[in-house]
C-alpha cells in the first residue's frame, strides 16, 4: 500500500474530527469531545508504532490492533451515515485504551518520539490516563467485545 494512503486517510481522521465534534459533544459531553478531537494523532502514533522495530513484539501488535480498529468502518459500533458520530465512541476508547497499556508497558520515551506534533504527546498522554471517563459511554456488549480484542493482539496487556 502507498504511504499516501495512510497519510489520506489520517487526514480522513481529520476532517471527521473537525466535521463531527458538536455531534460527539451534544451526545457524549465535552469531556468525551476532547478525547475525539485527538483521534488523529492517536491514529498517527499507532500505525508508525506498529512497525517501530525497537519495540517488543506484543506491544506492536497491540499498536498495529489499534490502527487497524480505528481505520476499520464495520468494527464492532460500526460507523454508518445514519450513525453518525456516535458509533465512533468505540474507536475512542480503543485508541486510548491502547495508548495507556502501551504506556506502561514501555513508557512515554518510545511512544513520544513518533508523535510529530509538539506538545501533542503530553495531551494524549493525559488523557489515556483518563479514559475511564469515556468507558461509561461504550455499550457494555461492546466493551466486552473490545475488551477481548485487545487482550488477543497483545499477551502483556494490563
Amino acid at each position: 500500500m502507498p504511504h499516501e494512503s495512510l497519510d489520506r486517510l489520517q487526514q480522513g481522521f481529520v476532517r471527521y474530527v473537525t466535521d463531527g465534534g458538536d455531534a460527539f459533544e451534544a451526545r457524549f459531553g465535552k469531556t468525551a469531545r476532547l478525547f475525539f478531537e485527538q483521534l488523529p494523532t492517536v491514529f498517527g502514533l499507532m500505525r508508525r508504532l506498529a512497525l517501530d522495530l525497537a519495540l517488543p513484539v506484543a506491544e506492536r501488535r497491540l499498536a498495529a490492533a489499534a490502527a487497524l480498529y480505528l481505520a476499520e468502518p464495520d468494527d464492532f459500533l460500526r460507523e454508518t451515515p445514519t450513525a453518525g458520530v456516535g458509533s465512533a465512541i468505540d474507536d475512542v476508547w480503543v485508541g486510548f485504551e491502547s495508548l495507556r497499556r502501551l504506556r506502561l508497558a514501555v513508557g512515554d520515551a518510545p511512544l513520544s518520539r513518533h508523535v510529530r506534533e509538539p506538545g501533542s504527546f503530553a495531551t494524549i498522554a493525559d488523557l489515556a490516563e483518563n479514559v475511564d471517563v469515556i468507558r461509561e459511554h461504550v455499550p457494555s456488549r461492546v466493551l466486552e467485545q473490545l475488551e477481548k480484542y485487545l487482550a488477543d493482539g497483545n499477551a502483556t496487556a494490563a
